[in-house]
């Protein structure tokens, strides 16, 4: 039988057990058991961190805003609370998190090899106050589990799907900012609503802004479909694609960026404290249906730092100047900059146009003990063994307890990868180089593949699973995946400017052509010249097609043992790599039964002439 409060305490101290151990053995109690798995998970798996907005709940409305923290690995939810909104500045996000993993910490007696929270600047502030508690590696990147924990937790409480999860307030005072401040947007929210730019540019039609600063936001006026009038602006142009194709729920998918939105309503529809602090205030507003409105998501802890609120100001006020129909607005590409802000603008889609001013170049072959980069030449002719990756790839992402929903999208991306590894690039996931990796998620995927837009977006996170899986299971390793499925911006405009139609039309033959031109400048193509004074041809016959094929594949290797070897100056490398094509195609190779390839094509091309 356990003590009673006013008996003498079992630990032998002669004190009383309520003022000795009772609170403890209470809280051991209450405590759930922590699983041998749970512990498993929290020694060898990373975890995930972060702070997420509490969602509206009618009954007990959060006035300052509460947040819940969630901490997972594994599957697991290794720790969660519910409390008031530390503060909007990244420093304060920080340094919540970083109480809230040292408990999980003591509960889970471990040490995480590797936390991955959702902010980059997050991650920083982080790294100074846990790494005297022995965590070393803290990064930012997408928080999957994080949110399909927060998903079950939400349902469970408020009783609904709350997806994304916007920080909003009941009163202005509770974003944490200055009455000047605020007084500062409702200045700029009343000229922007009586400047009405949304009769100018359309929703769709979004801006790409860069402060002097250097601070890049992708901005979207919303009202020319006559609903929602105001402004939005995203830290990454993925998330603005997520919401343009109607799924908000994508917003989040990838854990991406920041996402502030400023819309109108009407003093009615004002929480009944903010009406009373705007009547006294006496903020501007632009007329009786037209009171500023803010919601933040992604944002660190759900709410708005100072950067980003000084940011969303000078676009309010800028827009509205650099949005008019002397301007003309009407083609992609146009530039101006906002004098009196010395904000720069410019239509999107150009703003994603990739850079060739490149970094020096890295080997982009299949590495570790399941990789095998020769495997390339030879292609894939049996029926693809590959594909049984698939379903061992599906129950390793059911081990990680994902939804089904969640799991599902990955398995089909993965199967549309393998699908093009087998069937595009005849090259079986053991020779993978970095080529196949850009060609299908900057071309085929959306052009090709079928997928519906909503699951094909998430494609850059379910091939991040995809290869860590193979890491883990076959022992194959792409070292440039994380690169390359890092370049969201890229893959979100390549997907939003496809133009859908076959490969002939000129279109599509201008998009296919960014991507060609990358790939030179990464020198992942071979020259098109075959021989001394001859090109290897836009429409191939068959002999033509299997040699070409396999100088591609063939060139890829020699690029990478040439770089292996030193040679990473661009001129230099391609120089070296023609060279050894020129002595590739005057040599027998036996896909041209002994002939060379440049006489194997040349024969063939006289053939189809005389036919």
């Amino acid at each position: 039988m356990p003590p009673h409060r006013n008996d003498p305490c079992p630990c032998g101290s002669g004190r009383k057990y309520k003022h000795c151990c009772m609170k403890r053995d209470q809280q051991a109690a209450a405590t759930p058991a922590i699983r041998p798995e749970m512990r498993a998970a929290a020694a060898t798996e990373t975890w995930e961190a972060d702070l997420l907005p509490f969602p509206f709940v009618e009954e007990s409305r959060p006035k300052g805003g509460a947040v819940t923290s969630l901490i997972t690995a594994g599957g697991f939810v290794l720790h969660s609370d519910i409390f008031d909104q530390p503060g909007s500045e990244p420093f304060q996000v920080a340094a919540a998190l970083a109480v809230r993993v040292r408990v999980a910490m003591d509960a889970m007696a471990a040490v995480p090899s590797r936390l991955r929270v959702g902010d980059a600047e997050v991650a920083a502030l982080l790294r100074p106050l846990l790494s005297g508690h022995g965590v070393t590696t803290i990064e930012a990147g997408p928080l999957l589990e994080v949110a399909d924990a927060a998903r079950d937790l939400f349902r469970h409480l408020v009783g609904e799907d709350v997806w994304p999860p916007s920080g909003s307030r009941e009163a202005w005072r509770f974003w944490g900012r200055t009455g000047d401040e605020v007084a500062a947007l409702f200045r700029a929210a009343a000229a922007f609503h009586r400047a009405a730019p949304w009769k100018v540019l359309p929703a769709e039609q979004i801006l790409g802004a860069t402060t002097p600063a250097g601070r890049k936001w992708a901005v979207s006026v919303m009202g020319s479909g006559g609903q929602e009038f105001g402004l939005a602006i995203f830290s990454d142009v993925e998330d603005f694609f997520a919401v343009l194709d109607g799924e908000p729920g994508d917003v989040w998918a990838g854990q991406r960026g920041r996402q502030y939105g400023v819309v109108f309503a009407s003093r009615a529809d004002l929480p009944r404290p903010m009406q009373k602090e705007v009547a006294l205030a006496g903020w501007e507003v632009a007329g009786p249906d037209a009171y500023p409105l803010l919601l933040s998501v992604r944002s660190p802890g759900g709410g708005v730092c100072a950067a980003d609120w000084a940011d969303l100001v000078a676009l309010l006020e800028a827009v509205p100047r650099v949005v008019t129909p002397e301007l003309g607005w009407e083609e992609p590409g146009l530039e101006t900059t906002d004098p009196s802000s010395g904000i720069s603008f410019l239509l999107m889609p150009d703003l994603g146009e990739p850079d060739y001013d490149l970094p020096p170049l890295t080997p982009g072959c299949a590495e570790g003990p399941g990789a095998e980069p020769e495997a390339a030449i030879e292609g894939e002719t049996a029926p693809h063994p590959d594909f049984e990756v698939l379903r061992d790839f599906k129950r390793w992402l059911g081990a990680h307890r994902l939804s089904n929903a969640t799991v599902d999208k990955h398995t089909r991306n993965a199967a549309s990868f393998l699908a093009y590894m087998h069937g595009v690039a005849e090259v079986p996931l053991r020779a993978i180089h970095e080529f196949d990796l850009r060609d299908f998620l900057f071309d085929w995927i959306h052009r090709r593949s079928g997928l519906p837009a909503t699951v094909a977006r998430a494609a850059p996170a379910s091939l991040g699973k995809l290869f860590r899986f193979l890491g883990e299971a076959r022992g194959i390793e792409l070292p440039r995946s994380a690169i390359v499925l890092g370049e969201k911006e890229w893959f979100a405009i390549r997907a939003a400017t496809c133009p859908g139609g076959p490969f002939w039309d000129e279109n599509t033959q201008v998009w296919i052509g960014e991507l060609t031109r990358d790939l030179h400048a990464r020198v992942m193509l071979p020259s098109e010249e075959l021989g001394e004074d001859d090109a290897w041809g836009e429409r191939m016959g068959p002999v033509e097609w299997r040699l070409h094929r396999e100088l591609r594949r063939r060139w890829l290797l020699w690029r990478d043992e040439l770089v292996h070897q030193g040679v990473t100056v661009h001129d230099a490398l391609r120089a070296e790599l023609e060279d050894r094509q020129r002595a590739w195609e005057a040599a027998p190779n036996e896909r041209a039964d002994g002939r060379t390839p440049t006489e194997a094509v040349r024969a063939e091309r006289r053939e189809q002439t005389s036919t």
